[in-house]
């Protein structure tokens, strides 16, 4: 079961990796910023009409956002998800995964020696 604190979309902040690519339009370099005012979602590479995208997303609940603006694509929605127990997010049929730093790793790594050492 996924545990969310109370500072949701600050945390999911990062680098993220697609865990279902399409060959015909995956973007790399996926990253999600959170500002005071927006959440910001973007990418580049293998995109069918450009060459990388920036998105502007609102949160509506702690595990859902809204595209802010006027245009066609406004009021998609992006989701907090479970991935295997990890929060995820979900947006326009890609599952995107968290990469985790380098301190995130070393503390993993630290919390599995630890079980295993039991």
């Amino acid at each position: 079961m996924l545990v969310l604190g109370p500072y949701v979309w600050r945390d999911m902040a990062g680098q993220y990796t697609i865990t279902n690519p399409d060959p015909h339009m995956t973007p790399d370099n996926i990253r999600l910023r959170v500002t005071d005012k927006a959440l910001i979602l973007s990418g580049e590479g293998n995109l069918p009409d450009q060459d990388s995208f920036q998105l502007c997303f609102q949160a509506i609940s702690p595990v859902c956002a809204e595209i802010m603006g006027v245009e066609r694509i406004a009021g998609k929605l992006m989701r907090i998800i479970d991935l295997g127990g990890e929060p995820g997010l979900y947006y326009s049929g890609f599952r995107l995964k968290k990469n985790l730093s380098i301190d995130q790793l070393r503390l993993h790594a630290h919390l599995v020696w630890s079980q295993i050492g039991s």
